[in-house]
């Protein structure tokens, strides 16, 4: 069990950032892959947990188990007393993916014979590369004349994406197209490159490889041109700065404020780039007011399925129309969907995490801060399952 829980580590950090292109060039059952990891993950954990019950082992959780599993038992309620069943299922899906992965995972580590530093280093050194390969597909794609030998393949509808169709060959802004790599979309993309960029210190490589390959992830990154990400990126090397690097008489509290500031001015020139600088900036800020004061009129059962990339799709089928209501920001959409219950539980989720997690990845926690409530990024199942996965192994216990 020990060795193929390794096997599907690998499976997962090698295939999420090359998803995109698996729904794309692979028949349409491929789509399911990653789903068929989890349930053999599942089944492992299953079978884990009788021996030990066997065995004498008493069951407790922590307090991120607790609430992922909380989290996970109000959906399914709400979706089965919705008035669309079928939709509701759906949007769970996209809502409990992250908290699923977690759960199963942290599950799994509860064993001490199962070690979370090993699978994180496993994840760590497939993903990573992985990363890297779809850099230099989506860069081929988009700079290098690849466009016209996959086209047949992709949509080329640009710029145009309802979750269960084909995804275009990129998306624009201003004219420019934006970099996806081998994923489903740029924000996507970017949110992969960083949970790779936050991994770096874990391969313990020297100095020069180490600077070359953040210059790549980077670079990947400011090609996506999303700006949450190049502010999580912001925050990640702003925390290295802190934690890694040495002081020789400069106070940490210096460092930092140099590195932020200097970053800062670095992402205030990039926004002064028609890449960058675009509209719809203000919606990040009234969809998660709108989806808040929505939830309140319905804040015991919340209206799931009814916002999101699950409405999306409903609409697209009955009205020929695939505009819906997205929160944009994560703890509103909890909110929204699954009311102060499934609220409650998310938040006590996140927190709980972030206490949890290692000082090494502390970075990555406070990037995902600003994140989630920039986009409702767990609507991108690759990025709730990456995420799950590394939320369970960083914990410190």
């Amino acid at each position: 069990m020990y060795k193929l829980s390794h096997w599907l580590t690998i499976a997962l950090a090698a295939l999420l950032p090359w998803h995109g292109a698996i729904t794309v060039f692979l028949p349409a059952p491929f789509r399911w892959w990653k789903e068929c990891i989890i349930l053999l993950l599942i089944g492992l954990v299953l079978l884990s947990e009788w021996r030990a019950y066997q065995s004498g082992k008493k069951f407790s959780f922590s307090l991120a188990e607790a609430s992922a599993l909380g989290f996970l038992f109000v959906g399914a309620i709400l979706s089965i007393i919705s008035s669309d069943v079928s939709t509701a299922t759906i949007a769970m899906r996209y809502l409990g993916l992250p908290f699923l992965t977690f759960f199963i995972w942290s599950i799994w580590f509860q064993n001490p014979k199962n070690s979370r530093l090993k699978h994180l280093e496993l994840f760590t050194k497939t993903f990573i590369p992985s990363c890297l390969f779809a850099i230099i597909f989506g860069f081929w794609i988009v700079k290098l004349g690849g466009a016209s030998v996959v086209q047949n393949f992709y949509s080329t509808t640009i710029s145009s994406w309802v979750p269960g169709q084909t995804i275009p060959l990129w998306h624009e802004i201003n004219g420019v197209a934006r970099l996806q790599g081998a994923s489903s979309g740029p924000i996507e993309f970017s949110h992969l490159l960083i949970a790779a960029l936050a991994l770096t210190p874990l391969l313990k490589l020297k100095k020069l490889p180490t600077i070359i390959l953040v210059l790549v992830l980077g670079t990947g990154i400011w090609l996506s041109a999303s700006r949450a990400a190049f502010i999580g990126a912001i925050i990640i090397l702003s925390w290295w700065g802190w934690k890694y690097f040495p002081q020789r008489g400069v106070s940490k509290k210096m460092l930092f404020s140099g590195l932020f500031i200097g970053f800062c001015t670095l992402f205030f020139i990039g926004t002064q780039t028609d890449i960058m600088r675009r509209a719809g900036t203000n919606e990040h800020f009234t969809r998660p007011i709108a989806a808040f004061s929505a939830g309140t009129k319905h804040f015991l059962t919340g209206h799931v399925g009814q916002w999101g990339p699950a409405a999306r799709a409903k609409n697209l089928i009955t009205l020929n129309s695939d505009i819906a209501p997205i929160a944009e920001n994560v703890f509103a959409d909890w909110w929204v969907q699954l009311g102060i219950l499934g609220f409650i539980f998310g938040l006590s989720w996140f927190i709980a995490i972030l206490i949890g997690i290692s000082t090494t990845g502390f970075g990555f926690g406070l990037a995902t801060i600003v994140l989630i409530n920039l986009a409702t990024v767990f609507d991108m199942t690759p990025i709730a399952i990456t995420w799950g996965t590394i939320f369970a192994m960083w914990q410190k216990h």
